[in-house]
């Protein structure tokens, strides 16, 4: 039996959980006491699974989505559903409401065993469709059937599903020929559609990745829950003998009904129904104590977890932690193993809000962020498809240079279908020389790649069937085996030099890395992998990690850090700006606090006292990690031993700080982060001259910045601060004129009164920098009017728009950058390139800014810059 499944059963056997079906049939309403952390879960599961439906009604957003992401881990996605009122979305993205909303309305309508979280305004207005137009939002597709293509997709665009050439997310349908391809909100994979005619001939589940068929289905029902105008009946329209209400702090849901003057449909709400009320008053009602107690705080002190542990388990109760992910789950296995425990607890992978303790030898649970101390990650429910630009079709325009891997080079004629064998097959077409015309199936996708050559070049088409791209293929191989050489030299010279060889990873190593609280995606996890062997080597490390904005890079160089200095090395954090060494000095010092490393940083926010004590200490090796800009580079910085070189944004370094690099490469190891690399850069690690890892995968929940470019306007300017400010966000406001600023901030203040506003540019003192910059991170201002300061590495969650003036005057790289400062979080991101109403814009400008509009999907900061070496041939 798996973990969880143990857990759930030792539950099902406490006689207080066991016993509440009899009370609740003996007092239809009752009290609970002694739930906290995810027990509440728990006892919701054991009423769905015993045939019940469960109404969570919370006033609290945090803890409807803790009450979610605890359900969805107990029961299947079709047994647990969130409905939320169109103005209270807490955290979550406009486009998983609209999803929530469908699978939930489908959940709750059908009547079957469900567990159903709502917030109180959904609970007592008419959210659900009418009984009567169920008919009008169900579409059952079976084989055989007469519906009709043309009124299918009317019907999808009235329930607002978005028509688009190839479907990759969930809201999106398309019709190619007589194939008709729609992913519903209700679905996991889109469906495919075939007629002949207006007969449906199959239905599929496909991979929109690949295109692939996954299952042939006899038969399917569509629910399209977001048609306009449908809604107008209350929950209890649909409501079921045995139904059950759990009610969390309902003093003040009530005060909320008199507010809203809805006091008379709450009250119609729980009259005759079953209840139990979390938290508050109703003295008159008898109580159900469940006897829980919270997991105590371990501060992520190993040593005392497996005392406790011990003890536990030493009066044979059955303990289990619930760990984020895999890698947690092993890192913890090993620190227990570590310290002698004989029996180790259950381990389960499990996004649980909080543990508990029960009386009686019933289970205990503990969860790995609590444990830690960690933020407790959000689970992801339903994630955009996120394609590499390789993989990804629309990255090609019709007109586009390809390369095809067997066949040269031609031109993308655009997606289309072909009959093959009695199936229609949707494909890539490319033109060759003399029209000849070759079909790409979209599973070989991964054999076509665009073009790269110097901006404006139109290369020829190659010949299909006369063995002319084998001959230049055989030219280039004779080019790179001539480079070869050059860089055997290059190799022959690193490997003279003899490095530290740092030792292995220590327990203490996998302390750190379990207290991470993000689960490392599979790219990240390669790079830290690859930084850590080249450590082990004698030869000196000098790597390049290219990664986008808020990809991780941080995390790789803080485990490079520590692996250096568990080898007793001191290790240098070279940045370019002021405002980036005291964030990655804040990142450090708290991903290290109780590991007993000295971190300090040096900059223009120290006096030139501090500056000479941290000298001092650094000289001295009582100094571990120094976090500075250029400043480290000067000839009063001395190190004891230094090992480790991490160089954040090298391209941000002018060309006598890069000279003064060159000359410590020699000596330490060393890492660059990047998420635009310089061409040169760029250039040296293609060919083989550096190493260089690529992170290329977006943290979960992370979206696209939807970005656009637009004339400078008030009405644009005023309307996007405002939503942003009603979601409780913040608002960065780019103008790179000091002189001007003031101006620009009065002006936007007579637009917007009731708005707080705050100017930073890099003139101005350094104390007055310091507290402008803490003051908007406490949220004291809404929206910071800034230099280009900000443009490297600033991470605030909360700032989620971004208007940048002027736009036509940035470089490519510049916009990029500025743009990574937002969508650091799941919360969906708006970035505003402005352009002078009146002035035409010069054509280089116009390319830089279409370029950086069409790269908004993740990971675009690689192909960014090779559009960059492109553009310099």
């Amino acid at each position: 039996m798996l973990p969880l499944e143990q857990l759930k059963s030792s539950l099902r056997k406490y006689r207080p959980l066991a016993d509440l079906p009899a009370v609740l049939a003996a007092h239809p309403s009752v009290v609970l006491k002694g739930a906290p952390g995810a027990l509440r879960a728990f006892l919701a599961d054991f009423l769905v699974e015993s045939g019940r439906r469960v109404l969570w009604i919370s006033p609290r957003s945090a803890n409807r989505e803790e009450a979610l992401s605890d359900l969805s881990q107990l029961l299947p996605d079709d047994r647990v559903g969130l409905l939320l009122a169109p103005q209270d979305h807490g955290d979550i993205t406009p486009f998983e409401t609209r999803i929530f909303r469908a699978r939930a309305l489908k959940g709750w309508i059908s009547g079957r065993p469900y567990a159903l979280i709502v917030d109180p305004v959904s609970a007592w207005s008419p959210v659900l469709p009418r009984p009567e137009a169920l008919e009008r939002i169900r579409i059952p597709l079976a084989p055989g059937q007469s519906l009709g293509r043309d009124a299918l997709a009317r019907r999808f665009s009235e329930a607002g599903y978005t028509r688009t050439d190839l479907v990759e997310n969930r809201g999106e349908f398309a019709v190619r020929g007589g194939i008709l391809d729609v992913f519903p909100y209700t679905h996991d994979h889109p469906l495919r559609l075939e007629f002949w005619g207006e007969k449906l001939e199959s239905l599929r589940t496909f991979d929109p990745a690949s295109q692939r068929t996954i299952q042939t289905l006899p038969e399917e029902a569509l629910f399209l829950a977001n048609v306009e105008g449908e809604s107008g009946a209350p929950l209890t329209a649909y409501a079921r003998p045995g139904d059950v209400l759990l009610i969390e702090d309902p003093d003040e849901i009530g005060v909320r009904a008199d507010q809203a003057s809805a006091r008379d449909a709450w009250e119609a709400l729980v009259k005759d129904s079953t209840v139990l009320y979390w938290g508050g008053g109703r003295l008159d009602l008898p109580r159900v104590d469940l006897g829980g107690m919270p997991q105590e705080d371990f501060g992520g002190q190993m040593d005392r977890l497996a005392h406790t542990l011990r003890e536990k388990m030493g009066q044979h109760a059955p303990a289990f932690i619930a760990c984020d992910n895999e890698g947690q789950m092993e890192r913890l296995r090993e620190l227990l193993h570590d310290r002698g425990l004989e029996e180790l607890p259950h381990l389960l992978v499990a996004h649980l809000s909080g543990g508990f303790h029960l009386p009686q030898g019933a289970p205990h649970l503990y969860t790995d962020h609590q444990i830690f101390r960690r933020p407790r990650r959000r689970r992801t429910y339903f994630r955009l498809r996120n394609f590499s630009p390789v993989e990804h079709p629309d990255m090609l325009k019709k007109g586009d240079y390809v390369v095809h891997e067997d066949y040269g080079i031609g031109r993308f004629l655009g997606l289309t279908t072909i009959q093959v064998g009695g199936h229609t097959r949707e494909v890539l077409q490319i033109e060759y020389r003399n029209n000849v015309n070759l079909y790409v199936r979209l599973e070989m996708l991964k054999k076509v790649q665009k073009f790269s050559g110097r901006e404006g070049f139109v290369p020829p088409l190659t010949r299909i069937g006369r063995g002319e791209w084998e001959k230049i293929r055989k030219k280039a191989r004779e080019a790179v085996q001539e480079l070869a050489g050059d860089l055997l030299n290059l190799y022959a010279l690193r490997a003279a030099q003899e490095g530290h060889a740092f030792p292995a990873d220590t327990p203490m190593q996998r302390e750190l890395e379990a207290n991470f609280e993000f689960e490392e995606t599979l790219d990240q996890r390669k790079a830290i992998d690859e930084v850590k062997r080249d450590m082990e080597e004698t030869q000196p490390m000098d790597r390049l990690v290219c990664g986008d904005v808020g990809y991780g890079k941080t995390e790789v160089a803080l485990r490079a850090a520590f692996k250096a200095i568990m080898g007793g090395k001191q290790v240098a954090l070279l940045v370019p700006t002021t405002l980036l060494a005291q964030q990655h000095y804040n990142t450090f010092t708290n991903r290290l606090a109780g590991m007993a490393v000295e971190t300090e940083v040096l900059s223009r926010f120290r006096t030139a006292t501090q500056q000479r004590e941290v000298l001092k200490r650094l000289k001295a090796g009582r100094i571990d990690v120094i976090i500075g800009t250029h400043r480290l580079l000067s000839k009063d910085v001395e190190f004891k031993n230094l090992g480790l070189l991490i160089v954040d944004e090298e391209h941000r370094f002018g060309v006598k700080h890069k000279e003064q690099l060159k000359k410590m490469r020699a000596l330490v190891d060393v890492l660059v982060l990047t998420a635009t690399p310089i061409p040169r850069t760029l250039h040296m690690a293609l060919i083989g001259a550096r190493d260089m890892s690529v992170i290329k995968t977006p943290p979960q929940n992370r979206l696209p910045i939807e970005t656009e470019v637009a004339p400078f306007s008030q009405e644009l300017i005023t309307e996007s601060i405002l939503r942003e400010i009603d979601r409780g966000g913040q608002v960065y406001f780019v103008h790179n004129r000091i002189g001007s600023i003031m101006t620009i901030k009065h002006m936007l203040e007579r637009w917007l009164p009731q708005v707080r506003f705050v100017v930073a540019h890099g003139q101005m003192p350094e104390k007055d920098l310091e507290k402008t910059m803490s003051d908007f991170l406490a949220h004291k201002f809404d929206v910071l009017i800034s230099t280009m300061i900000i443009e490297s590495g600033l991470d605030l969650p909360n700032v989620n728009t971004m208007i940048v003036n002027r736009a036509d005057r940035f470089g490519l790289a510049q916009l990029y950058q500025l743009r990574g400062r937002i969508g650091r979080s799941n919360r969906q991101a708006y970035a505003y390139l402005l352009t002078p109403p009146q002035l035409s814009v010069s054509d280089p400008a116009r390319k830089r800014l279409d370029a950086i509009r069409d790269c908004s999907y993740l990971g675009a900061g690689f192909q960014l810059a090779l559009h960059d070496l492109e553009i310099r041939g």
